[in-house]
């Protein structure tokens, strides 16, 4: 519209453009429009991309337990394996002990003196039974010994009080006389006896 007003100071004319009005407001339309369907966009994006982190985060905590999974699988076969090794190991030893007790006898018949106290120590792992008649001294395979009185003096103080690290003894003889001989599991042995003994020993 065009409007005016007289005054005695001033003429104030205003125009006013509708069209130019119309435009405007058509164009903050369609800007807020763009601005609510970029919006949309965004909030889509925004949501694919969590959903994607969350996939992600999802994938490598399952590829984790999975390998997890797996690492306690492989410790429990090699952990079977070996206590099957064990088992194995075990059973064959204890055939190994079977054959060599039934090799060397299972079952005593004697008259000793102190026969009781030999009796009562002999067992099936009693590996080596050694007699002068007077005295008599057994080996165990648990590196242990047993003995009745008048061993000789000088084979008792070697195994009185041995330490349970030296070798064990294998195998033992006793004469008269307080002879013996004695022979332990690293291959070295000690005696008492005459020269003919220890040349033969020495052979």
């Amino acid at each position: 519209w065009l409007s005016h007003a007289d005054t005695a100071s001033s003429i104030k004319v205003e125009v006013y453009d509708k069209d130019a009005e119309i435009q405007v407001r058509k164009r903050l339309a369609e800007i807020e429009s763009e601005k609510i369907k970029l919006e949309e966009v965004i909030g889509i994006y925004d949501t694919r991309r969590k959903n994607e982190a969350r996939r992600a985060s999802e994938i490598q905590e399952f590829k984790a337990r999975q390998a997890e999974i797996a690492e306690a699988k492989r410790r429990a076969e090699e952990e079977a394996m070996r206590e099957a090794a064990r088992k194995k190991a075990a059973a064959e030893k204890a055939a190994r002990i079977e054959q060599k007790r039934a090799a060397r006898g299972r079952y005593h018949v004697f008259f000793l003196v102190g026969g009781d106290h030999v009796d009562d120590s002999f067992d099936e792992t009693t590996t080596c039974v050694a007699t002068n008649g007077e005295s008599t001294i057994l080996l165990f395979e648990h590196a242990d010994w047993a003995w009745t009185s008048g061993l000789p003096k000088s084979l008792r103080n070697k195994l009185n009080g041995r330490s349970r690290n030296l070798p064990k003894p294998t195998y033992v003889a006793l004469g008269t006389e307080d002879r013996y001989y004695i022979r332990f599991a690293n291959g070295h042995a000690q005696w008492v006896g005459p020269s003919s003994l220890t040349k033969a020993i020495k052979k």
